[in-house]
């Protein structure tokens, strides 16, 4: 029998393999932001929060070829060619390669998860939102949203959402969609769209949200949500030019994503989505997505933190 104690655990994925040693001395030091699963896994530990550490398999590479080209998936693996290797952006490296599987592997691991138990989880993973079928693009190697969603519904057929509420638009899980003819068992909502095409910010973006969220909801569709909680929407962040929302904002955001998805009856993992500002600040809004999930589910009564 679990206790109510152990209830109240929000579960992490993480597996201390999924990111690369030394990032910046390996591709250099803007690729920073790639130390966070580690970064906020600590600071979980640090902040004392309640939560279940869960470790899992890394992906094959076999597993990559669910929702990629072959030879992409080689040519990652190799090194070879390197125009195509280096598709996402990220010098290539025997640490990277390594690194792959488990990074890419936590999203899954989480989804299937709570889809099993109907428990909030949440990955370290950032979501790689941008890699395509035939290619990476903009820092994400292999696309472990489509991925996820590929074997869960192989596992149990089920019907899933992408809620991505990342600055930027999830052009690779669409590109892959179609690709991989996933549109019957898989839908995505990019919020980043609306940047691009409406340019909506602050409480319009946030009444936007709960108006598409909801729409997707009531069809009946999803069956479990995938949903990119990213720290780029931040009005401050160097790569949003402009994002639509403040830190308070972005936590009312979490309330809301959390609130109507339990309220739905439907499970959910979190990843974590981009965030460029610093690394100090991805953590402050991904600690405080973890306090809007337990204070949402469990009743925690955690306070945020808006001091940068």
């Amino acid at each position: 029998m679990i206790s109510m104690s152990e209830l109240k655990k929000l579960k992490v994925f993480y597996h201390p393999l999924s990111v690369v040693a030394n990032i910046q001395k390996v591709a250099g030091e803007k690729y920073f932001f790639m130390e966070k699963p580690r970064a906020l896994f600590k600071a979980l530990q640090k902040e004392g929060l309640n939560f279940e550490h869960h470790t899992y398999k890394p992906f094959t590479w076999k597993d990559f070829e669910l929702c990629h080209e072959p030879g992409y998936v080689e040519a990652v693996r190799t090194g070879t060619p390197i125009e195509l290797a280096e598709s996402c952006a990220i010098p290539w490296s025997e640490e990277l390669v390594a690194a792959i599987p488990y990074a890419t592997a936590s999203i899954h691991a989480a989804a299937a998860y709570a889809i099993s138990t109907g428990e909030p989880t949440m990955s370290m993973s950032t979501g790689f939102h941008h890699a395509k079928y035939f290619m990476g693009g903009s820092l994400c190697p292999f696309n472990d949203l489509n991925i996820a969603a590929e074997k869960i519904h192989k596992e149990s057929g089920l019907k899933g959402l992408i809620l991505d509420c990342d600055y930027h638009i999830g052009n690779g899980t669409d590109d892959i969609i179609s690709a991989c003819n996933q549109a019957e068992y898989l839908h995505n909502l990019s919020m980043g769209y609306l940047f691009s095409r409406l340019y909506v910010m602050h409480n319009e973006y946030l009444l936007l949200l709960k108006e598409k969220l909801s729409k997707e909801l009531k069809s009946g569709f999803p069956q479990y949500v995938i949903y990119k909680a990213a720290a780029d929407v931040f009005e401050r962040d160097p790569m949003a030019r402009n994002g639509p929302l403040s830190l308070k904002e972005i936590a009312k955001r979490d309330e809301i994503v959390f609130g109507m998805i339990k309220e739905a009856g439907i499970p959910v993992a979190i990843c974590l989505g981009g965030g460029y500002h610093s690394i100090e600040t991805n953590i402050l809004i991904h600690l405080n997505t973890f306090k809007a999930c337990s204070n949402v589910y469990f009743n925690t009564g955690h306070t945020y933190n808006f001091s940068l």
